[in-house]
Protein backbone atom coordinates (compact mmCIF):
# COMPACT_ATOMS: atom_id res chain seq x y z
CA UNK A 1 0.00 0.00 0.00
CA UNK A 2 1.32 3.59 -0.59
CA UNK A 3 0.06 6.53 0.15
CA UNK A 4 -0.52 9.00 -2.52
CA UNK A 5 -1.81 12.83 -1.51
CA UNK A 6 -4.24 13.95 0.93
CA UNK A 7 -4.58 10.96 2.87
CA UNK A 8 -5.41 8.76 0.17
CA UNK A 9 -4.00 4.97 0.57
CA UNK A 10 -4.51 2.61 -2.56
CA UNK A 11 -4.77 -0.77 -1.42
CA UNK A 12 -6.69 0.09 1.88
CA UNK A 13 -10.19 -0.77 2.33
CA UNK A 14 -10.74 1.89 4.15
CA UNK A 15 -9.20 5.20 5.42
CA UNK A 16 -10.04 7.85 8.53
CA UNK A 17 -11.23 10.81 6.89
CA UNK A 18 -10.50 14.18 9.35
CA UNK A 19 -11.63 17.93 8.23
CA UNK A 20 -13.87 20.47 9.78
CA UNK A 21 -17.52 20.67 8.80
CA UNK A 22 -19.33 23.96 9.76
CA UNK A 23 -17.04 25.28 12.66
CA UNK A 24 -16.81 21.57 14.09
CA UNK A 25 -14.02 18.46 13.82
CA UNK A 26 -15.39 15.61 12.55
CA UNK A 27 -13.88 11.98 11.29
CA UNK A 28 -15.09 9.31 9.40
CA UNK A 29 -13.96 6.00 7.64
CA UNK A 30 -14.10 6.18 4.01
CA UNK A 31 -13.40 4.18 0.66
CA UNK A 32 -11.03 6.01 -1.30
CA UNK A 33 -13.47 6.06 -4.16
CA UNK A 34 -15.85 7.58 -2.35
CA UNK A 35 -17.15 10.88 -2.81
CA UNK A 36 -17.74 13.91 -0.81
CA UNK A 37 -21.44 13.91 -1.04
CA UNK A 38 -21.89 10.35 -0.48
CA UNK A 39 -19.53 10.97 2.64
CA UNK A 40 -21.60 13.90 3.81
CA UNK A 41 -25.24 12.69 3.43
CA UNK A 42 -24.06 9.04 4.48
CA UNK A 43 -21.42 9.12 7.17
CA UNK A 44 -21.62 12.71 8.29
CA UNK A 45 -25.83 12.78 8.60
CA UNK A 46 -25.47 16.11 6.72
CA UNK A 47 -28.37 16.01 4.06
CA UNK A 48 -28.56 19.66 2.63
CA UNK A 49 -26.45 19.16 -0.16
CA UNK A 50 -28.41 17.16 -2.60
CA UNK A 51 -27.43 14.20 -5.27
CA UNK A 52 -29.27 15.96 -8.20
CA UNK A 53 -27.48 14.43 -11.55
CA UNK A 54 -24.22 13.16 -9.95
CA UNK A 55 -21.88 14.30 -12.61
CA UNK A 56 -21.64 17.62 -11.72
CA UNK A 57 -23.93 19.27 -13.65
CA UNK A 58 -27.11 20.93 -11.69
CA UNK A 59 -25.30 22.03 -8.93
CA UNK A 60 -27.42 20.58 -6.11
CA UNK A 61 -24.69 18.99 -4.14
CA UNK A 62 -22.75 22.23 -3.97
CA UNK A 63 -20.84 22.95 -0.71
CA UNK A 64 -17.96 25.39 -0.29
CA UNK A 65 -14.26 23.81 0.39
CA UNK A 66 -11.77 25.98 1.54
CA UNK A 67 -13.29 29.02 0.36
CA UNK A 68 -14.48 27.72 -3.04
CA UNK A 69 -17.39 26.20 -4.52
CA UNK A 70 -17.40 22.97 -5.32
CA UNK A 71 -19.71 19.95 -6.88
CA UNK A 72 -19.98 17.97 -3.71
CA UNK A 73 -20.66 14.73 -6.19
CA UNK A 74 -17.51 15.52 -8.34
CA UNK A 75 -14.72 15.48 -5.83
CA UNK A 76 -13.33 12.40 -3.71
CA UNK A 77 -14.01 12.40 0.07
CA UNK A 78 -10.28 11.79 0.80
CA UNK A 79 -9.15 14.49 -1.40
CA UNK A 80 -10.37 16.84 1.65
CA UNK A 81 -8.51 15.33 4.14
CA UNK A 82 -8.03 18.35 6.97
CA UNK A 83 -10.27 20.69 4.68
CA UNK A 84 -13.05 23.22 5.69
CA UNK A 85 -16.16 22.47 4.50
CA UNK A 86 -19.17 24.45 4.74
CA UNK A 87 -22.60 23.43 3.44
CA UNK A 88 -26.19 24.92 3.92
CA UNK A 89 -26.40 23.36 7.87
CA UNK A 90 -23.58 26.07 8.82
CA UNK A 91 -24.70 28.99 6.80
CA UNK A 92 -26.94 30.45 9.56
CA UNK A 93 -24.44 30.55 12.25
CA UNK A 94 -22.31 32.76 10.35
CA UNK A 95 -25.38 35.54 10.06
CA UNK A 96 -23.70 37.43 13.17
CA UNK A 97 -20.32 37.15 12.37
CA UNK A 98 -21.01 38.01 8.83
CA UNK A 99 -23.46 41.57 9.65
CA UNK A 100 -21.11 42.98 11.90
CA UNK A 101 -18.36 42.45 9.04
CA UNK A 102 -19.93 44.08 6.81
CA UNK A 103 -21.16 46.98 9.58
CA UNK A 104 -17.69 47.50 10.13
CA UNK A 105 -16.23 47.89 6.97
CA UNK A 106 -18.92 50.79 6.41
CA UNK A 107 -18.01 52.02 9.20
CA UNK A 108 -14.19 51.82 8.33
CA UNK A 109 -15.06 53.64 4.27
CA UNK A 110 -17.02 56.08 6.20
CA UNK A 111 -13.70 56.71 8.38
CA UNK A 112 -12.19 58.02 5.08
CA UNK A 113 -14.83 60.62 4.09
CA UNK A 114 -14.86 64.37 5.64
CA UNK A 115 -16.64 64.45 9.00
CA UNK A 116 -19.99 65.23 7.51
CA UNK A 117 -20.39 62.45 5.17
CA UNK A 118 -18.84 60.27 7.93
CA UNK A 119 -21.67 61.00 10.16
CA UNK A 120 -24.38 60.83 7.23
CA UNK A 121 -22.40 57.39 6.19
CA UNK A 122 -22.90 55.68 9.03
CA UNK A 123 -26.43 57.13 10.05
CA UNK A 124 -27.83 55.80 6.61
CA UNK A 125 -26.31 52.18 8.03
CA UNK A 126 -28.21 52.64 10.95
CA UNK A 127 -24.88 52.45 13.15
CA UNK A 128 -25.05 55.43 15.13
CA UNK A 129 -27.76 54.96 17.39
CA UNK A 130 -27.42 53.62 20.86
CA UNK A 131 -28.47 49.98 21.74
CA UNK A 132 -30.46 49.75 24.85
CA UNK A 133 -29.06 47.05 27.32
CA UNK A 134 -30.59 45.53 30.31
CA UNK A 135 -29.95 48.41 32.51
CA UNK A 136 -31.68 50.88 29.79
CA UNK A 137 -28.77 52.43 29.13
CA UNK A 138 -26.94 52.54 25.52
CA UNK A 139 -24.26 50.07 25.01
CA UNK A 140 -21.13 50.07 22.86
CA UNK A 141 -17.56 49.30 22.72
CA UNK A 142 -14.92 49.93 24.86
CA UNK A 143 -14.76 53.28 23.64
CA UNK A 144 -18.28 53.76 24.48
CA UNK A 145 -19.48 54.01 20.90
CA UNK A 146 -23.00 52.11 20.69
CA UNK A 147 -21.86 51.37 16.69
CA UNK A 148 -18.96 49.15 17.85
CA UNK A 149 -20.63 45.84 16.64
CA UNK A 150 -18.10 43.82 17.84
CA UNK A 151 -18.43 44.43 21.48
CA UNK A 152 -19.69 40.57 22.70
CA UNK A 153 -22.88 42.40 24.16
CA UNK A 154 -23.92 43.20 20.32
CA UNK A 155 -22.81 40.02 18.89
CA UNK A 156 -25.39 38.34 21.36
CA UNK A 157 -27.78 40.36 19.88
CA UNK A 158 -27.02 39.73 16.97
CA UNK A 159 -26.99 35.60 16.88
CA UNK A 160 -30.43 36.12 19.30
CA UNK A 161 -32.21 38.75 16.12
CA UNK A 162 -30.67 35.81 13.45
CA UNK A 163 -32.03 32.65 13.05
CA UNK A 164 -31.29 32.53 9.65
CA UNK A 165 -28.18 33.97 7.47
CA UNK A 166 -29.34 37.28 5.38
CA UNK A 167 -28.47 35.24 2.26
CA UNK A 168 -31.07 32.54 3.43
CA UNK A 169 -33.52 35.57 4.20
CA UNK A 170 -33.48 37.03 1.17
CA UNK A 171 -34.18 34.22 -0.87
CA UNK A 172 -37.14 33.37 1.61
CA UNK A 173 -38.92 37.33 0.81
CA UNK A 174 -37.91 37.35 -2.86
CA UNK A 175 -39.77 34.16 -3.16
CA UNK A 176 -36.43 32.30 -4.60
CA UNK A 177 -37.87 28.74 -3.31
CA UNK A 178 -40.22 26.70 -4.72
CA UNK A 179 -39.95 22.66 -4.63
CA UNK A 180 -36.44 23.67 -2.49
CA UNK A 181 -34.33 20.71 -3.83
CA UNK A 182 -31.91 23.04 -5.95
CA UNK A 183 -31.90 25.64 -3.23
CA UNK A 184 -28.93 24.83 -0.92
CA UNK A 185 -26.46 24.73 -3.99
CA UNK A 186 -28.02 27.98 -5.30
CA UNK A 187 -27.60 29.40 -1.59
CA UNK A 188 -23.87 28.15 -1.37
CA UNK A 189 -22.52 29.11 -4.57
CA UNK A 190 -24.13 32.95 -3.80
CA UNK A 191 -22.35 32.78 -0.52
CA UNK A 192 -18.82 32.12 -2.21
CA UNK A 193 -19.56 34.31 -4.84
CA UNK A 194 -20.21 37.48 -2.60
CA UNK A 195 -17.20 36.56 -0.31
CA UNK A 196 -14.98 37.46 -3.43
CA UNK A 197 -16.61 39.86 -4.75
CA UNK A 198 -17.73 43.36 -2.96
CA UNK A 199 -20.79 44.44 -5.35
CA UNK A 200 -21.10 42.43 -8.45
CA UNK A 201 -24.07 43.67 -10.55
CA UNK A 202 -27.25 41.18 -12.37
CA UNK A 203 -25.34 40.12 -14.85
CA UNK A 204 -22.01 39.01 -13.03
CA UNK A 205 -24.18 37.55 -10.13
CA UNK A 206 -26.20 35.65 -13.57
CA UNK A 207 -22.62 34.29 -14.91
CA UNK A 208 -22.22 33.07 -10.98
CA UNK A 209 -24.93 30.80 -10.84
CA UNK A 210 -24.77 29.31 -14.50
CA UNK A 211 -23.57 26.29 -13.53
CA UNK A 212 -26.66 25.61 -11.39
CA UNK A 213 -29.46 24.41 -12.28
CA UNK A 214 -33.82 25.10 -11.17
CA UNK A 215 -36.84 24.30 -12.89
CA UNK A 216 -39.49 25.94 -10.88
CA UNK A 217 -38.11 29.50 -10.60
CA UNK A 218 -37.24 30.17 -13.85
CA UNK A 219 -33.39 31.73 -12.26
CA UNK A 220 -35.32 35.19 -11.47
CA UNK A 221 -36.34 35.03 -8.07
CA UNK A 222 -32.30 34.11 -7.19
CA UNK A 223 -31.30 36.35 -8.97
CA UNK A 224 -33.44 39.01 -7.34
CA UNK A 225 -32.61 37.30 -3.75
CA UNK A 226 -28.86 37.69 -4.23
CA UNK A 227 -28.65 41.04 -5.83
CA UNK A 228 -31.38 42.09 -2.83
CA UNK A 229 -28.27 40.34 -0.21
CA UNK A 230 -25.91 42.49 -1.88
CA UNK A 231 -27.15 45.92 -1.47
CA UNK A 232 -28.05 45.13 1.88
CA UNK A 233 -24.19 43.80 2.76
CA UNK A 234 -22.72 46.71 0.85
CA UNK A 235 -24.91 49.10 3.53
CA UNK A 236 -23.73 47.56 6.38
CA UNK A 237 -27.29 45.47 7.07
CA UNK A 238 -28.86 48.71 8.38
CA UNK A 239 -32.31 47.08 8.65
CA UNK A 240 -31.04 44.64 10.81
CA UNK A 241 -29.59 47.16 13.19
CA UNK A 242 -32.84 49.39 13.47
CA UNK A 243 -34.69 46.23 14.11
CA UNK A 244 -32.72 45.01 17.24
CA UNK A 245 -32.70 48.82 18.23
CA UNK A 246 -36.02 48.74 17.61
CA UNK A 247 -36.92 46.02 20.27
CA UNK A 248 -34.44 47.27 22.74
CA UNK A 249 -36.34 49.76 22.72
CA UNK A 250 -40.16 48.25 23.19
CA UNK A 251 -38.05 46.22 26.16
CA UNK A 252 -37.22 49.24 27.85
CA UNK A 253 -40.37 50.69 27.15
CA UNK A 254 -42.23 47.64 28.98
CA UNK A 255 -39.45 47.42 31.66
CA UNK A 256 -40.26 51.03 32.61
CA UNK A 257 -44.69 50.53 32.83
CA UNK A 258 -43.99 47.15 34.65
CA UNK A 259 -41.75 49.29 37.08
CA UNK A 260 -44.14 51.93 37.77
CA UNK A 261 -47.22 49.76 37.91
CA UNK A 262 -45.42 47.68 40.76
CA UNK A 263 -45.40 50.57 42.53
CA UNK A 264 -48.54 52.71 42.26
CA UNK A 265 -50.50 50.14 44.04
CA UNK A 266 -49.67 50.96 47.36
CA UNK A 267 -51.78 52.57 49.89
CA UNK A 268 -50.64 56.56 51.12
CA UNK A 269 -49.24 56.73 54.95
CA UNK A 270 -52.23 56.57 57.11
CA UNK A 271 -54.64 56.08 54.59
CA UNK A 272 -56.05 53.70 56.38
CA UNK A 273 -57.13 56.18 58.83
CA UNK A 274 -60.98 55.99 57.84
CA UNK A 275 -63.07 53.51 59.37
CA UNK A 276 -60.30 52.52 61.44
CA UNK A 277 -61.85 53.62 64.91
CA UNK A 278 -63.36 51.10 67.57
CA UNK A 279 -66.97 51.33 67.03
CA UNK A 280 -68.37 49.06 65.34
CA UNK A 281 -71.62 50.41 63.74
CA UNK A 282 -68.75 53.46 62.27
CA UNK A 283 -66.82 50.28 60.75
CA UNK A 284 -69.51 48.89 59.35
CA UNK A 285 -71.01 51.82 57.77
CA UNK A 286 -68.08 53.01 56.15
CA UNK A 287 -66.88 50.64 54.04
CA UNK A 288 -68.39 47.14 55.45
CA UNK A 289 -67.08 43.70 54.03
CA UNK A 290 -69.73 41.15 51.95
CA UNK A 291 -72.69 40.69 55.24
CA UNK A 292 -71.76 44.08 57.01
CA UNK A 293 -75.14 45.51 56.67
CA UNK A 294 -77.02 42.80 57.32
CA UNK A 295 -74.90 42.49 60.63
CA UNK A 296 -75.95 45.49 61.73
CA UNK A 297 -79.26 45.24 60.75
CA UNK A 298 -79.31 42.38 62.87
CA UNK A 299 -77.76 44.19 66.18
CA UNK A 300 -80.23 46.77 65.69
CA UNK A 301 -83.39 43.95 65.59
CA UNK A 302 -81.28 42.13 68.44
CA UNK A 303 -81.64 45.44 71.01
CA UNK A 304 -85.45 45.43 70.48
CA UNK A 305 -86.10 42.13 70.31
CA UNK A 306 -87.79 41.75 73.76
CA UNK A 307 -90.46 44.31 72.49
CA UNK A 308 -91.17 42.19 69.09
CA UNK A 309 -91.51 38.79 70.21
CA UNK A 310 -93.68 40.17 73.24
CA UNK A 311 -96.12 42.12 70.69
CA UNK A 312 -96.08 39.02 68.75
CA UNK A 313 -97.31 36.82 71.72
Amino acid sequence: MAEIGNGIVYGAETLALELTLNGREVCADVTPDQNLLTVLRGALQTTGPKCGCGIGECGACTVIVDGQAVKSCTILAAQCQGSDILTVEGLAGLAAADVAAAAAAVRTKGGMADAAGDAQAQADAGLTAGFVGETGQATGGASGDPSDVHTGEMMGKLRRSLPLHPLQQAFIDCNAVQCGYCTAGFLMVAYAYTQGHESPGREEIREAISGNLCRCTGYVQIIDAIESYVKQKSAGFPEIFAKIEAEEKAAAEAAAKAAAGSTGGHAEPGGEADGGGSGGSGAGATDPPDGGIEEVTLTDADSEAPEAKGGAA
